[in-house]
């Protein structure tokens, strides 16, 4: 009923979306990241953008684990106890809920597009005021530069010197990428990542720290921001390297693999509480899931409104069918 991922790219989202099961990136540095592989055991630095996290097969249960996993880690403990804000929303009626479903960057299969809008219409029927959010940096051009930077510098240290020079390559060969197949946007900023120096990573994440205060502003409207987890339902795996060369095929036409990292991106980057939500199957039987985004800190209100779709009957688990004959 319960398991413990962490999340860095949408693993503990992206998953959940997958398997049509519940899961919540937490708020930055929210849960200690002590005894998480990788790294190596031992390790005692935490990792830039990643968060350890709950999955479960109710909202109710992605709270209960929550609370027993979070907090500082032991020798925090002296100085900070844990002390989550409440849940700021009690019912879907009068919930303010704001859409951010679509980005030219990088779209989405029409399939779950519609059932993210029926959604929005649903819970405007029942109560919440629902609009489209708007807010400057809801917009893939402003966040991914930043994410995929960041995420680079963050993952260079795993890379032996020869994906260092590949990544260089890529950086530098960016314009003509689409050449070889589609591209997703900014991708170049990663290899610039693998490579900067110290001093240009610092500029990119006080880049990130203002971001993180400007969008505030935007849950000053909206308790929570519903957008899309990746393009499409599950995938079929794909191992093929190198990753740049994989494709996705989103509404008919051929897309980038790493275009699933795009709309996990905003609640990495900023470090925002994320619960990936379970509402509904496409027509081949596949589950979806919804992305359900807070203010920094408000972890609990994005697992209540995930409780509230959930006895609304708006979402939940569904236990796959039997193809054993």
């Amino acid at each position: 009923p319960l398991e413990v991922g962490s999340d860095l790219a949408g693993s503990i989202r992206t998953p959940a979306h997958f398997c049509g099961v519940f899961g919540h990136k937490p708020s930055r540095a929210l849960v200690s990241f002590r005894g998480h592989i990788p790294g190596p055991p031992g390790t005692e630095s935490r990792p830039d953008l990643a968060e350890g996290g709950p999955l479960a097969r109710s909202a109710k249960d992605l709270e209960l684990l929550l609370n027993v996993i979070a907090g500082p880690a032991e020798r925090e403990r002296n100085s900070w106890q844990l002390a989550m804000a409440p849940a700021t929303i009690h019912s879907l009626e009068q919930t303010r809920v704001g859409l951010w479903l679509k980005d030219p960057l990088c779209p989405i299969d029409d399939e779950l597009l519609n059932g993210y809008q029926q959604l929005g219409r649903v819970l405007e029927s029942n109560g919440a005021l629902v609009a489209e959010a708007r807010h400057q940096l809801l917009n893939l051009e402003h966040i991914l530069p930043a994410y995929f930077n960041l995420l680079g510098s963050l993952l260079s240290t795993s890379m032996k010197p020869a994906q260092r020079r590949q990544m260089m390559w890529i950086s530098r060969l960016e314009r003509w990428l689409h050449l070889f197949g589609p591209v997703t946007a900014f991708i170049g900023e990663y290899g610039r990542g693998v490579n900067q120096p110290v001093h240009q990573w610092m500029a990119w994440s006080e880049m990130r720290e203002k971001m993180r205060a400007e969008i505030t502003t935007l849950f000053d409207e909206f308790d929570v921001l519903l957008t899309p987890i990746t393009p499409t339902t599950a995938i079929r795996h794909d191992h093929s390297n190198p990753v740049f060369k994989r494709q996705i095929t989103v509404a008919g036409q051929p897309r980038a693999y790493m275009d699933q990292f795009c709309w996990i991106a905003l609640a990495t980057l900023l470090g925002l509480p994320a619960t990936s939500v379970p509402i509904g199957r496409t027509a081949d039987g596949l589950p979806f899931n919804v992305q359900v985004i807070g203010a920094p800190g408000m972890d609990l209100t994005t697992i209540r409104f995930a409780e509230l779709l959930e006895a609304s009957g708006l979402a939940g688990f569904q236990q796959p069918p039997d193809l054993s004959h």
